[in-house]
């Protein structure tokens, strides 16, 4: 029916005269529906930043919990779908780092390449435990663990060609660095390191090194980036919970 004609005979004000009145149909275009905004960031500074540009102290409300920022923008529309956003904590470059060591038995050349490739500043007593590493990488016989000489750290005895020795290797590491993606709050946390002496003749140790504490650690990261945001909107309304599907 959109583009057939009506034909409607009319007459003229003088009664004889006809006149031709044409109508077309049609549709009228759809009127544009906004669905609402959802902006989605990657840090806290940018949750801080899009409600200051886009929010308000009166309508706007955030929501926080232990995985993520959830905000509407202004809770007082109703009449379409409200503009919000979600900041979700990611992992920082440094814990994805460790990441691929954490939890893992990994060899001497593994272990050796890892502390290479690390900040100066983000493991304490870096070059001593290079060092040792090493040490132990041109053993050719390695004879055991004796715990029971330093409570923290393992002595190791092992032999190189015809000549004996000893090293110390520390069995919990200090690190520091951010858990948080973007963040600047640098935490100071302990990794253990466990030796695995070789069992047979031929066998490399290997190293495991783990983070027992991680969970505590998460939590305090994520309680520094939410104290940011309350410092920095400390007028807005800032609940525990959920306030987006």
């Amino acid at each position: 029916m959109s583009d057939q004609n009506i034909h409607v005979k009319v007459l003229n004000p003088d009664g004889m005269t006809p006149a031709e009145v044409h109508f077309r149909t049609g549709q009228l275009p759809t009127p544009f529906q906004y669905q609402g905004y959802s902006y989605t960031l990657d840090s806290i500074q940018s949750v801080i930043d899009l409600i200051l540009w886009k929010g308000s102290k009166e309508n706007t409300v955030i929501f926080v919990n232990e995985n993520e920022v959830q905000v509407i923008l202004d809770n007082t529309i109703t009449s379409r779908p409200k503009d919000t956003a979600r900041y979700s904590y990611k992992k920082s470059l440094e814990l994805e780092e460790w990441g691929q060591i954490l939890g893992k038995a990994i060899p001497q050349k593994s272990l050796i390449d890892f502390l290479k490739r690390l900040p100066e500043d983000q493991l304490d007593e870096q070059a001593p435990l290079l060092a040792a590493v090493q040490k132990l990488n041109l053993a050719t016989v390695i004879t055991g663990d004796y715990d029971y000489e330093d409570v923290n750290n393992h002595v190791v005895a092992f032999k190189i060609k015809e000549a004996e020795g000893s090293t110390q290797l520390p069995k919990v590491l200090i690190v520091h660095m951010p858990l948080i993606y973007g963040s600047e709050n640098v935490l100071d946390m302990e990794v253990e390191l466990e030796f695995r002496a070789p069992r047979n003749e031929g066998e490399k140790p290997v190293f495991l090194l783990s983070m027992p504490k991680f969970d505590r650690y998460w939590q305090e990261a994520v309680e520094h980036e939410v104290g940011v945001l309350k410092e920095a909107l400390a007028a807005h309304l800032i609940l525990d919970g959920r306030g987006l599907k």
